[in-house]
């Protein structure tokens, strides 16, 4: 049994802490595994603690949003200390180089560092977990479509709340505060557009708890557009949340999805607007009429945190040999 160390941020309101809590579970099934602060700017280095904690590896949890200031360094004298580390990279690019990322100095360093797509020769590919929620709750009486997620622009939360006026549904929206949002969501026009038909939800909940909601919609939409290249980067966290609800699900074809393409006779996607508006509506028909849907079912195998568990501890072993 190995001695495992996770080092994150612990921000509140941000996905990061959540995924090292959920690896950090899995991990404890077969290991020691304990998480670990980063150490803000100015307070010895940000990996000290993991730097004298009795440990085998230790697993960096990195997003250069959160940890500009992380050095190779700082990973050398984790190293030093007789340690392997592993560093995860959240906002990876299919490229073949990670050169003029921030990550560049630090992959040169790390005893491995992993990707949630394939991505960079040498990098490990283990999937963005989906979550793995029991006692879902059923699904409303009423049509229902939902999304979740921080409602950033290029993650059109508006088609979401076009698509429930369409066809008459509820809209089932999850949508919490972000510091980051420069532009707030149209709140006020979805409410005047809706009305009683509008169920938003501003807060930032438990993951079980959105994937129970999530679970009440006939179906859940996920239908990024990107305005920047900044909007491209990993792959999305938000929309596991809508396949652990095992309702069907519209996406685009935003690169964010490309680890869930293979998955086309279980999940829909849609390449326009107009698209979406029509395969929601046909889906809701095919529901309301008893008719066969598909819903997320080998993906949840494929990717879901039971999978991803096994995925790392076989890494933990292959940098300790």
């Amino acid at each position: 049994m190995r001695h495992v160390g996770i080092v994150t941020t612990k921000h509140s309101n941000c996905g990061l802490p959540i995924y090292a809590q959920d690896l950090c579970r899995e991990l404890s099934k077969h290991h020691h595994c304990t998480i670990l602060d980063i150490e803000p700017p100015g307070v010895g280095t940000p990996l000290s603690n993991a730097a004298s904690a009795d440990l085998d590896v230790v697993i960096i949890n990195y997003h250069e949003g959160r940890l500009p200031y992380l050095l190779p360094e700082h990973i050398q004298a984790v190293q030093a200390s007789g340690k392997r580390v592993i560093l995860i990279h959240h906002n990876s690019l299919e490229c073949g180089s990670f050169d003029g990322e921030l990550i560049a100095p630090l992959y040169r360093v790390a005893d491995a560092v992993v990707t949630h797509e394939p991505t960079v020769e040498g990098s490990v590919f283990i999937p963005h977990g989906i979550p793995e929620i029991g006692n879902l709750w059923g699904t409303n009486a009423q049509p229902t479509v939902g999304t979740a997620g921080f409602p950033f622009p290029w993650k059109r939360t508006d088609v979401v709340a076009e698509v429930a006026r369409r066809t008459g549904s509820v809209a089932n929206l999850i949508c919490p505060r972000h510091e980051g949002l420069l532009i707030p969501p149209p709140e006020d026009d979805w409410q005047r557009m809706l009305g009683e038909r509008l169920r938003l939800c501003t807060e930032f909940l438990s993951t079980a708890t959105v994937v129970r909601l999530l679970a009440t919609s006939w179906l859940n939409i996920f239908w990024f557009e990107s305005f920047d290249p900044g909007d491209t980067f990993g792959q999305t966290g938000s929309a596991r949340l809508g396949l652990a609800a095992r309702r069907p699900v519209i996406f685009s074809r935003h690169r964010k999805f490309r680890t869930l393409f293979p998955y086309e006779d279980e999940l829909y996607f849609a390449e326009t607007q107009e698209e979406v508006y029509m395969t929601a509506a046909k889906i809701l028909g095919d529901i309301a009429a008893g008719q066969a849907i598909k819903e997320p079912k080998q993906v949840l195998i494929d990717q879901g945190w039971s999978k991803c568990g096994e995925m790392y501890g076989e890494l933990i072993e292959r940098v300790l040999h």
